[in-house]
Protein backbone atom coordinates (compact mmCIF):
# COMPACT_ATOMS: atom_id res chain seq x y z
CA UNK A 1 0.00 0.00 0.00
CA UNK A 2 2.70 2.80 1.08
CA UNK A 3 5.03 1.60 -2.47
CA UNK A 4 1.46 2.44 -4.50
CA UNK A 5 1.30 5.79 -2.82
CA UNK A 6 5.22 6.40 -3.32
CA UNK A 7 4.69 5.35 -6.94
CA UNK A 8 1.44 7.29 -7.40
CA UNK A 9 2.99 10.42 -5.52
CA UNK A 10 6.11 10.27 -8.01
CA UNK A 11 4.28 9.73 -11.19
CA UNK A 12 2.54 13.43 -10.09
CA UNK A 13 5.48 14.88 -9.29
CA UNK A 14 7.25 13.72 -12.61
CA UNK A 15 3.85 15.24 -14.39
CA UNK A 16 3.79 18.61 -12.81
CA UNK A 17 7.31 18.86 -13.48
CA UNK A 18 7.24 17.83 -16.76
CA UNK A 19 3.98 21.01 -17.22
CA UNK A 20 6.51 23.59 -15.33
CA UNK A 21 9.56 22.75 -17.91
CA UNK A 22 6.84 22.84 -20.64
CA UNK A 23 6.04 26.31 -19.70
CA UNK A 24 9.38 27.65 -19.41
CA UNK A 25 10.23 29.01 -22.73
CA UNK A 26 13.13 30.99 -21.37
CA UNK A 27 16.85 30.67 -23.02
CA UNK A 28 19.74 29.70 -21.09
CA UNK A 29 23.20 31.10 -21.72
CA UNK A 30 26.26 29.47 -19.58
CA UNK A 31 28.52 32.78 -18.74
CA UNK A 32 32.73 32.33 -18.78
CA UNK A 33 34.40 35.85 -17.64
CA UNK A 34 37.12 36.45 -19.02
CA UNK A 35 37.96 38.75 -16.03
CA UNK A 36 37.26 37.80 -12.93
CA UNK A 37 37.30 41.35 -11.17
CA UNK A 38 33.95 42.15 -14.31
CA UNK A 39 32.11 38.93 -12.29
CA UNK A 40 32.94 40.63 -8.79
CA UNK A 41 31.62 44.20 -10.27
CA UNK A 42 28.84 42.89 -11.77
CA UNK A 43 28.20 40.71 -8.55
CA UNK A 44 29.18 44.22 -6.76
CA UNK A 45 26.31 46.07 -8.26
CA UNK A 46 23.47 43.35 -8.14
CA UNK A 47 24.05 42.92 -4.19
CA UNK A 48 23.52 47.28 -3.92
CA UNK A 49 20.68 47.49 -6.46
CA UNK A 50 19.05 44.04 -4.62
CA UNK A 51 19.26 42.34 -7.89
CA UNK A 52 20.25 38.99 -9.09
CA UNK A 53 23.23 38.58 -10.96
CA UNK A 54 21.25 37.32 -13.63
CA UNK A 55 19.07 40.57 -13.91
CA UNK A 56 22.22 42.49 -13.78
CA UNK A 57 23.31 40.90 -16.96
CA UNK A 58 20.32 40.51 -18.65
CA UNK A 59 19.56 44.70 -18.18
CA UNK A 60 23.24 45.08 -19.42
CA UNK A 61 22.22 43.11 -22.46
CA UNK A 62 19.21 44.95 -23.09
CA UNK A 63 21.47 48.51 -22.87
CA UNK A 64 24.20 47.02 -25.57
CA UNK A 65 21.50 46.03 -27.77
CA UNK A 66 19.82 49.76 -27.82
CA UNK A 67 23.06 51.26 -28.27
CA UNK A 68 23.49 48.92 -31.30
CA UNK A 69 20.32 49.59 -32.55
CA UNK A 70 20.88 53.52 -32.21
CA UNK A 71 24.20 52.98 -33.97
CA UNK A 72 22.24 51.54 -37.06
CA UNK A 73 20.13 54.78 -37.13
Amino acid sequence: MVARRYILWMYLLGAIVEIIMAKQNQQQLKIRFFDDSDHLKLKEIAEKEDRSLTYVVNQAIKQFLQTKESAKA
